[in-house]
């Protein structure tokens, strides 16, 4: 009894660990400026810059001039292999026993399994700082205009469905055109944190829901083919009808 108290205990300890291991907030930094991008990642003690770190141009090598080869004399003959068979694709499979239903079926599936993991995420997403400038120039003048309206119309909607969607601290977006400028430029800088301990959550039940609703799904479809249906067995065989017996006066005859 006292080996079994010990081994729970350790497994509860272990477990505990890795939740508050897991529970440390990791933030990403974001920054783009003077057409310099910098992305870094902070998890407790650990500090990765994941850009520019490993962006590093290579030197191109003169090319060397290739020797020409004498042709053999006598070239040697190959046998023709035979040409391997191709084995069926599974997606076909699928969609010649299940049909278009059976597709329709299985991608409102994955989407709905995809769409509640991304849901759960967002919402657990932290946008601590949220800041964009945008300059918006060019020679001509008419083309200034047209490029501020279709730039503003594309990034205050998005920055209305985050700011609606996601818990957001401080944010402050400034586009504007300038028709003495010859060229559009623009900052960038944002800084999102998350707990890890969200992602493994979420992706838990969305590996049960893909593998109930999606996978199984899709070896059932290509395993029975279309109209097929499974008879239960009741434990009697069932009989063909035999031929009809002959009546008397067809005997006779």
């Amino acid at each position: 009894m006292t080996v079994f108290l010990i081994i729970l205990a350790v497994i509860f300890g272990i477990v505990a660990l890795i939740c508050a291991v897991l529970s440390i907030k990791a933030i990403i930094r974001v920054n783009y400026e003077n057409r310099n991008f910098t992305l870094a990642v902070q998890w407790a003690f650990i500090k990765l810059d994941l850009v520019p770190w490993g962006l590093k141009k290579k030197e191109k090598k003169p090319k060397e001039e290739k020797k020409e080869e004498e042709p053999p004399a006598e070239e040697e003959k190959k046998e023709e292999e035979p040409p391997k068979k191709k084995g069926s694709n599974p997606f076909v499979t699928f969609y010649k026993n299940k049909g278009v239903e059976g597709i329709y079926e299985l991608i409102y599936e994955l989407f709905s399994a995809l769409t509640g993991f991304a849901g759960k995420i967002v919402r657990k997403i932290r946008l601590d700082e949220f800041f964009v400038s945008i300059t918006v120039g060019s020679p001509d003048a008419a083309k200034t205009a047209l490029d501020y309206g279709k730039i503003s119309g594309a990034l205050y909607p998005c920055v209305g469905y985050i700011c609606t969607h996601m818990p957001v601290g401080k944010y402050d977006v400034d586009i504007k055109p300038d028709f003495l400028s010859e060229k559009t430029d623009g900052e960038l800088h944002s800084v999102i944190s998350f707990r890890p301990i969200v992602l493994t959550n979420a992706a838990v039940p969305l590996v049960f829901q893909l593998i109930f609703k999606v996978l199984i799904k899709f070896i059932k479809g290509i395993r029975t083919p279309k109209g097929a249906q499974v008879k239960k067995s009741s434990g009697k065989t069932e009989e063909t009808p035999s031929e009809p017996a002959e009546t008397p006066a067809e005997q006779t005859a």
